[in-house]
């Protein structure tokens, strides 16, 4: 365990990474992953960085309270051999500019496809926000639920790394203006070579807080059936997996 002074992190588009930066000097007791405030991340070595430091982007320090020149403890975390891989996580998605007085449509399958391979091989925890960017608009992702390898129906694991096979589902808190098209809106969700191909859900037109959008590259349950859509915002964030909206057994859990 180290103490480490927070800095900013040295540029705006390493910040949207999610990744944390340390100083070469601290390389080999920091890197590749790290735990501070209850959370893992990604750890690269960056020269602007000053021995002793830790550069971290706005979300990761406001989740750790902490303000650039302060002290935070920092210790090296190696990830478990088994249980560990994320096969499912539900994101809540929203603007990191509040109250832009703009709607914005996203391609639910586009999107998992791009954070599957941005964030492939991070560690995430249930209450982590980490920001993105995407097609030019910036957002900020707060981990809902997760599913892991190996888990059984009776524990609660609440971390995990993501994979390039993770299955991504989005939500939207109430009135934030983000959309979500679904084609024709049919209910369709063939699968091929492991491939989630077509947007599963009910409508053409997503309403924020009140469905989730579902997309991804990740595995496909054997029982398509058993992927439910809720209409009840509340209810599926708190009860994600009570509700049935999936069959353990079949995913092989």
């Amino acid at each position: 365990m180290a103490s480490l002074r927070v800095v900013n992190c040295p540029n705006q588009d390493l910040a949207l990474t999610n990744h944390v930066f340390c100083s070469p000097a601290d390389e080999r007791s920091l890197v590749p992953y790290a735990e501070f405030a209850g959370s893992v991340y990604f750890v690269r070595p960056h020269p602007t960085v000053e021995a002793g430091c830790i550069a971290l982007n706005g979300a990761q320090r406001k989740g750790a309270r902490v303000s650039s020149g302060e002290t935070l403890m920092v210790t090296p975390f190696r990830p478990p051999t088994s249980k560990f891989s994320i096969l499912m996580a539900n994101l809540e998605i929203d603007f990191i500019a509040k109250g832009r007085g703009k709607a914005e449509t996203v391609d639910a399958k586009l999107l998992a496809k791009e954070l599957n391979k941005r964030l492939s091989s991070q560690v995430f925890t249930v209450g982590q926000k980490a920001t993105f960017e995407f097609q030019g608009t910036n957002y900020m992702f707060d981990v809902s639920s997760v599913v892991i390898e190996g888990q059984k129906e009776t524990e609660v694991l609440r971390r995990g790394m993501l994979l390039p096979t993770s299955q991504l589902q989005f939500e939207t808190p109430a009135n934030s203006g983000i959309k979500g098209l679904g084609g024709t809106g049919q209910r369709a969700e063939s699968c091929e070579n492991g491939t989630l191909r077509t947007l599963v859900h009910e409508h053409s037109v997503l309403s924020p807080g009140n469905e989730r959008i579902r997309g991804g590259t990740g595995r496909c349950a054997e029982a398509r059936g058993d992927w439910a859509i809720s209409n009840q915002h509340s209810a599926a964030k708190n009860n994600l997996f009570k509700e049935k909206d999936f069959n353990f057994e079949k995913l092989g859990i």
